[in-house]
């Protein structure tokens, strides 16, 4: 079978320690999966939207990965690539906004009148008190995450080539873009946790994801590894890898 054409693209700004570029890179060339690793000064979300506005006609998918993410296993990637191909899915790891939604839900509950606030913090007591979670946002919409992210070609240019920026009070990077694949009637396929180092963020009630994320068995995200200041999630990312090369050169 004849290889797609794709681009495989995974940001970095210039605070990104080289080891997690270097590891990052040893997986990929272990899997013999290509990937151009690219320093901007621009923000993720800009530079995603610029990267697929850019493309040749010849390029049939985008494939994005954050900068501490990689997949475990070339067969399943090349198998998802060609399935997202020719269904023209939006393929993703399952992820949600939580602060965009915890916002939302808090900016509703301040415009109520007095009474409708107090009744709307005694159901929050009582469902506490029962042992039922109080989720603290309003519809939030799980969607297709960058962080490795397969776009088909031809249908995002159907689509009009939507940017994928971030919208403060709505999505976060890509989120749109998700809500706008399924608007337009197109196939987007979730990729969920399947095993969860640091459980941080939630999927509406329930905390699902967080550092060291494995999304289906398949892609591993360890998440704030250049944000945020003190995390281990550099050592993390970085363990992690070496320790899938060490089982590839192995097997």
């Amino acid at each position: 079978m004849e290889d797609p054409v794709v681009d495989v693209v995974s940001f970095y700004m210039s605070n990104a320690k080289p080891a997690i570029l270097n590891a990052q890179q040893q997986v990929f060339d272990a899997l013999s999966i290509p990937l151009r690793q690219v320093c901007d000064s621009c923000s993720h979300s800009v530079f995603l939207t610029k990267t697929l506005q850019s493309q040749p006609a010849s390029v049939e998918a985008v494939v994005f990965f954050d900068i501490d993410c990689v997949p475990l296993n070339d067969t399943v990637f090349w198998t998802l690539v060609r399935n997202a191909i020719s269904e023209q899915s939006l393929v993703g790891c399952a992820q949600q906004a939580n602060h965009v939604d915890s916002a939302k839900y808090w900016q509703w509950h301040g415009r109520l009148p007095r009474y409708r606030r107090l009744v709307e913090k005694l159901r929050r007591a009582v469902r506490h008190a029962r042992g039922i979670p109080n989720p603290p946002y309003l519809n939030p919409l799980t969607y297709a995450g960058p962080c490795f992210m397969i776009i088909p070609m031809k249908s995002y240019r159907e689509l009009g080539s939507p940017s994928l920026e971030v919208e403060p009070e709505e999505f976060d990077a890509a989120g749109r873009l998700t809500h706008e694949w399924l608007n337009a009637g197109k196939a987007v396929k979730l990729l969920w946790p399947t095993a969860c180092e640091l459980p941080k963020f939630r999927y509406g009630d329930v905390v699902g994801f967080g550092l060291g994320t494995t999304f289906d068995s398949f892609a591993y995200h360890a998440f704030e590894s250049t944000h945020v200041k003190g995390s281990d999630s550099p050592e993390r990312f970085i363990g992690r890898c070496n320790e899938l090369i060490k089982s590839l050169r192995q097997a």
